[in-house]
């Protein structure tokens, strides 16, 4: 009773306002629906985006400038060229770029601190690549610089110098004269002369290819002929059938003087010790194996020993000695070098591959994250979804209901005005007739009739009845069944006009009654009894203003 007094105060308007009012409402509801399920759809994608997808990207970017520097740097250790050095520090610059912004994101998002560890590794790599760097340049990048110029140097100095101690081609060759000029002595043939002149001029020819200074061939050159033209005389003499005295003279004073100076000017093994020694240098420098190292170490000692030993003179001694410590200096700095580059490069290794596992499991859980979060999302998505088109449908059924209660308690009214019109003006509902769309038109036309009827009553009312008392009597009944009547139709009438003020059909209605107004006056003109129903006419007329 409550809500049909509620809707039964409302306009005509009123109750269509709030029909569509609710009905908009509704529908607001599922646009704000959509509108959120779509804007956390996107909000989820582009976090999926900034977060998941940017660790996958950096991660993987971090990965391929690794396989770059690692690239480079082998080819530094293979060809030791200074570009390669560049090259490593530029694409571990843009590998620290991308962990820095890796790890901005992981503080962010509250993550595990994974890219800080790659960056503290990064830099680990990096500065130990420097330092095996730094360690080449000064072992020497090439054969001619660093460590590896210097002790080649060296050693090339004391080969040089050795070739002023080349002296045992020499001696043999002396030896060799000296057995010669035994065998004339106990022979005495012409052969064993010619054999003393030939290996003679062979010496000579030798000292002057041997690696002795200039002062030292002309010394020899000249003892060797000095001991020629002295033999020559002993030689005459031998041939001859004198007394050899045994063997002596100035000759022999001679040979014994070169003999001398040619020991003089010797050390022991030195050239084969030289190169024994190099040798064992080089293999160390192939293979890097420690044992040629120590191989090296004791070469050094026994060529010092040798030289130590020899009756060369003290200033050459000392000369070479120093020559050979540095030479060992400086190999053994190598060696050390070599111990600082393999320790570097273990380090270096060991950091590649502990950044390495970082970054495939930093690959691994973003790929699950984003798997996680896009099942997460396409969930969410799918329910906001299908409530947004429960909530349509929701509406779509709402409104259609209260469009046809809306709609009913409207033409329902109006419906019944038409039926009692049409029962005032006396005519049966024709069941069989279409159905009037158009109610308020069928209402005006039905309200036409009525009057229609009512001007046919008051002509015969006026023309025929000949009993005022009857006339007035049935005028009586008839004001009181309008009466009851129009109440009703005050109301309904009032309540269709609060919604349709302009409506034509409406006007008409009320035209209708007013022109009902004009006829009763014009009866009351001529019958007394009809005046006094007329005045009640006028009154129920009245209760339909304009």
């Amino acid at each position: 009773m409550g809500e049909n007094g509620f809707f039964r105060n409302l306009s005509v308007g009123q109750r269509m306002g709030m029909g569509f009012g609710l009905t908009g409402l509704m529908f607001l509801v599922v646009v704000w629906q959509y509108h959120t399920t779509l804007y956390e759809a996107l909000n989820r994608y582009d976090h999926l985006m900034e977060v998941h997808e940017t660790k996958k990207s950096l991660s993987l970017n971090i990965h391929r400038y690794m396989l770059e520097a690692r690239r480079s740097e082998k080819d530094f250790l293979s060809r030791k060229d200074h570009q390669y050095i560049e090259r490593v520090a530029r694409q571990v610059d843009l590998a620290l770029q991308d962990a820095r912004q890796l790890q901005g994101i992981e503080e962010r998002a509250g993550g595990q601190r994974v890219a800080e560890r790659i960056r503290e590794r990064l830099g680990v790599y990096h500065n130990a690549f420097k330092q095996i760097v730094e360690a080449w340049e000064i072992k020497g990048l090439d054969h001619n610089q660093g460590l590896r110029g210097r002790f080649r140097e060296t050693i090339h100095a004391v080969e040089e110098k050795v070739g002023q101690f080349k002296t045992s081609a020499l001696y043999l060759t002396l030896l060799q004269i000296r057995r010669a000029e035994k065998d004339l002595g106990l022979r005495r043939e012409q052969a064993y002369l010619k054999r003393v002149v030939a290996l003679g001029q062979q010496f000579n020819r030798q000292v002057q290819d041997s690696g002795l200074v200039a002062a030292d061939k002309t010394r020899l050159s000249q003892g060797m002929e000095r001991y020629l033209n002295h033999f020559q005389s002993y030689a005459d003499g031998v041939l001859a059938g004198e007394d050899i005295a045994g063997g002596k003279g100035l000759f022999r004073d001679e040979a014994r003087e070169l003999e001398a100076f040619i020991q003089g000017a010797h050390v022991a093994d030195l050239e084969e010790d030289i190169l024994s020694l190099r040798r064992r240098e080089k293999d160390y420098l192939i293979r890097g194996d420690e044992r040629y190292a120590r191989m090296v170490q004791r070469g050094v000692e026994r060529v010092s020993a040798n030289i130590a030993a020899s009756k060369i003179s003290s200033d050459d001694r000392s000369a070479l000695l120093a020559l050979l410590k540095r030479y060992e200096t400086d190999f053994l700095a190598l060696v050390e070098q070599n111990h600082q580059i393999v320790r570097l490069t273990s380090l270096m290794r060991g950091a590649v591959h502990q950044v390495e596992p970082l970054v495939e499991a930093h690959v691994v859980e973003a790929v699950a994250d984003m798997a996680r979060a896009e099942k997460v999302t396409r969930a969410n998505s799918q329910f906001r979804t299908t409530f947004a088109l429960f909530l349509a449908a929701t509406a779509i059924l709402v409104g259609g209901v209260f469009s046809v209660f809306m709609t009913r308690r409207i033409t329902d009214p109006v419906t019944t005005l038409i039926r009692l019109a049409d029962l005032f003006s006396g005519e049966e509902p024709d069941d069989q007739a279409p159905p009037q769309k158009d109610e308020i038109k069928a209402l005006a036309a039905a309200m036409g009739r009525m009057s229609g009827t009512l001007r046919e009553i008051f002509f015969v009312l006026s023309e025929h009845a000949e009993d005022e008392s009857e006339i007035a009597k049935g005028f009586g009944r008839l004001i009181v069944e309008m009466e009851q009547e129009a109440d009703t139709l005050q109301e309904r009438l009032q309540a269709l006009r609060k919604g349709n003020e302009a409506d034509e059909d409406l006007n008409r209605v009320h035209q209708s009654m007013a022109h009902l107004r004009d006829l009763i006056r014009a009866v009351r003109a001529g019958n007394s009894a009809v005046m006094e129903m007329s005045e009640e006419l006028d009154a129920l007329v009245d209760r339909f203003p304009v």
